[in-house]
């Protein structure tokens, strides 16, 4: 009797296993995005709602919503099966592997996508011009320690006079017009 137990055991432990095993793999490989929200994409929009309520500390809070997101995601699974045998669906796993219904690209987006990366060009440069002048302000900030402390008057060999430094290749690309410097003096952080 002992030995039909622990079998027993042992088989609803490995079900148990591949179940999950089943259930992490199929989730991985479904979609994220659909316009009819289909599959799993309701439970884990759910989960998420319900997780941003949690307080912070809270250890109770979370796993239960993780339970309940489970509990969801098994009965996608269980309702695919179940339209599977009675005819609804071609396949048992049709409700949760499926091509998504995504919407179409407008021309809106595309002229909103160039925009965005033109602007991003453009802060490159700018951010390029201020990382420039950080610099040139730093070696000012140098020079006039190394006067306060004596170094330079004490070597007449070294000019106490701030050089123009030699233009780079970077800068020479950098084309910042006295708009955009003064647009920059106004921002705020």
């Amino acid at each position: 009797m002992q030995r039909f137990l622990k079998t027993c055991f042992y088989i609803v432990l490995g079900m148990v296993c591949l179940g999950v095993v089943y259930l992490t793999t199929v989730i991985y490989l479904s979609p994220r995005a659909d316009l009819q929200n289909r599959g799993f994409i309701g439970c884990t929009r759910q989960m998420v709602i319900d997780l941003q309520q949690c307080q912070a500390g809270e250890i109770g809070c979370p796993f239960r919503h993780m339970v309940k997101d489970m509990k969801c995601n098994i009965k996608v699974v269980y309702i695919g099966f179940a339209d599977w045998i009675s005819g609804n669906q071609p396949t048992p796993w049709a409700n949760y592997l499926f091509v998504p219904e995504l919407s179409e690209i407008t021309a809106d987006d595309t002229t909103s996508a160039t925009k965005r990366q033109n602007e991003m060009q453009n802060l490159e440069k700018r951010n390029l011009f201020i990382e420039q002048k950080q610099q040139e302000l730093e070696d000012a900030k140098q020079r006039m320690l190394n006067i306060d402390s004596g170094e330079l008057l004490a070597n007449p060999d070294i000019d106490p006079q701030p050089q123009k430094s030699a233009v780079t290749d970077a800068e020479s690309k950098v084309d910042v017009s006295a708009e955009n410097i003064d647009d920059e003096t106004n921002l705020e952080f």
